[in-house]
């Protein structure tokens, strides 16, 4: 994750949500609100088993983020039903306004079993010296079941602020969209389906495993267009993959995209196509 920032804008953003501020005639005086962490929630549990249903992850996430955050999905070959697990966090100069923050945004957490599983976590509200972008689930860790190819996995995530990694069993996916919005790195590995469509975007670090047959019908890998795009995207892996071109002979699990995005401005903002 990125600790430091390179635009005079986004260290505005980041400083000005972190702190107080109180002026007089002669100065203006930032204060760093203090964070206040709620660890003790317990997971929860969808009711009903997943039988190839969506999945959607949202997470709002905090802003600032200072240490880990995010969202860590844990997929599970020996998992029937989906869970999540979260650290909830609010920054505030007194803290009893960051608990009742808190608060609003455990009652946010929710696993949604209607058109599929959807697991939502949003921001707290406003109470005292205690602000919305602060508060929310700073770091969740979703419980999943791996799929097969007679049932893969189709998931969309969308991140406000802090990482996301995928750990355990690599799943089988035919749909995956990640979304990281904020600041924090991407680590995904999947085991594509025939016609599967990957759509990664990130802003920092972003890295994609993939099977050593990996195959496309279409790869698109954009890291702007900056001079040095080109040397941050980084496919030794797979030394023949090009932008903008298929890759390899088409077969059984060909993929129909892969597109990966990173919307980063820093020379360490890579695309990094891996085999795992």
């Amino acid at each position: 994750m990125r600790t430091s920032f390179g635009l005079f804008g986004i260290v505005g953003l980041v400083a000005l949500s972190a702190c107080s501020v109180s002026t007089t005639d002669n100065s203006i005086t930032f204060k760093t609100k203090p964070e206040f962490v709620d660890v003790s929630q317990p997971a929860q549990t969808a009711t009903t088993d997943w039988n190839g249903e969506d999945i959607s992850i949202k997470n709002d996430g905090v802003n600032p983020l200072v240490g880990a955050g995010g969202i860590v999905v844990n997929f599970d070959s020996s998992a029937t039903k989906i869970s999540v697990k979260a650290d909830f966090a609010a920054r505030a100069d007194v803290e009893a306004d960051a608990r009742e923050s808190i608060k609003d945004a455990i009652g946010t957490l929710k696993i949604t079993e209607s058109n599929g599983f959807t697991i939502n976590c949003g921001h707290g509200g406003k109470h005292g010296s205690s602000d919305v972008a602060n508060s929310g689930c700073k770091r969740m860790v979703v419980t999943l079941p791996t799929g097969s190819a007679a049932k893969p996995v189709r998931l969309t995530i969308g991140n406000g602020m802090g990482d996301v990694k995928f750990q355990g069993t690599a799943p089988t996916v035919s749909y995956l969209k990640v979304d990281n919005n904020g600041l924090g790195d991407v680590d995904v590995s999947v085991v594509p389906v025939k016609d599967a469509e990957l759509v990664v975007i990130g802003e920092d670090k972003v890295s994609v495993g993939l099977p050593p047959d990996f195959t496309a019908a279409s790869v698109v890998l954009d890291a702007g267009s900056g001079s040095d795009a080109a040397t941050r995207i980084i496919t030794t892996d797979f030394p023949e993959m090009k932008s903008g071109q298929a890759f390899g002979t088409a077969g059984a699990n060909t993929v129909k995209v892969l597109n990966v995005l990173n919307k980063g401005l820093l020379s360490d903002d890579t695309i990094t196509i891996k085999k795992f």
